[in-house]
């Protein structure tokens, strides 16, 4: 009877939805976990651009070393893979409704990066804006922090009324590219009016007003 009972388990195993064998769990891997090799049976172009991605530090980095970094994200790929690509068994960054959920993949890493400390707490993350609505997770420019497209462009994608005060007479040079929307905000967190930059007295980058002084015009 046992021989039996463990002849129908493997018959039952699930196989890939390629046609290949049953899919081999990395060692120490989470039930239900593939290795980048079964994503890369789908998702071959993907996996090859990830190479050249900061996050490919989880795979070649000597203290994370992990054969299934894709999951790290995606959480564990098996169903989604075994079921013909079934999209509601994975974590797939595109709901807009599911942004807070895929904002803690992120932060489960970046969370103790101390721009995002208080991500949760601060206006972008109040609002269900997601991550990945501003970042390319998947992109290879490094140096320009995965963002989906220049900091000002995209920005002024949202905030529809400061793009069209930038074209006032008089405005800091943002559209000239001699100011960045960050070199006075903090997209990540903060608590004050329209998170701006603070220094550690409390004063406002650009609009510094004293505790006596409220009543101030900002210009």
């Amino acid at each position: 009877m046992l021989a039996l009972c463990v002849m129908g388990i493997l018959l039952l195993r699930p196989v890939r939805a390629a046609g290949g064998g049953p899919h081999q769990q990395a060692a120490g891997a989470k039930a239900g976990s593939i290795n980048n090799e079964d994503c890369a049976v789908c998702h071959e172009e993907v996996v090859k651009a990830f190479d050249r991605n900061v996050h490919a530090v989880l795979e070649k980095g000597k203290d994370f070393q992990k054969k299934n970094s894709c999951e790290s994200c995606h959480g564990p790929g098996e169903a989604h893979a075994s079921n013909d690509g079934d999209k509601s068994k994975i974590i797939g960054f595109v709901d807009p409704a599911q942004a807070r959920k895929y904002n803690e993949q992120c932060l489960s890493c970046h969370q103790n990066n101390a721009p995002m400390e208080g991500f949760r707490g601060a206006l972008h993350g109040k609002s269900g804006l997601a991550c990945v609505d501003c970042h390319g997770v998947h992109k290879s420019e490094r140096l320009t922090h995965l963002l989906k497209k220049p900091e000002t462009a995209l920005c002024m994608e949202c905030h529809v009324q400061t793009r069209s005060e930038f074209s006032k007479p008089y405005h800091h040079k943002v559209k000239e590219g001699a100011v960045r929307c960050s070199d006075c905000h903090q997209p990540h967190s903060g608590f004050e009016r329209h998170q701006m930059r603070a220094s550690l007295s409390g004063d406002e980058a650009c609009n510094p007003v004293s505790s006596t002084d409220k009543g101030a015009v900002r210009v």
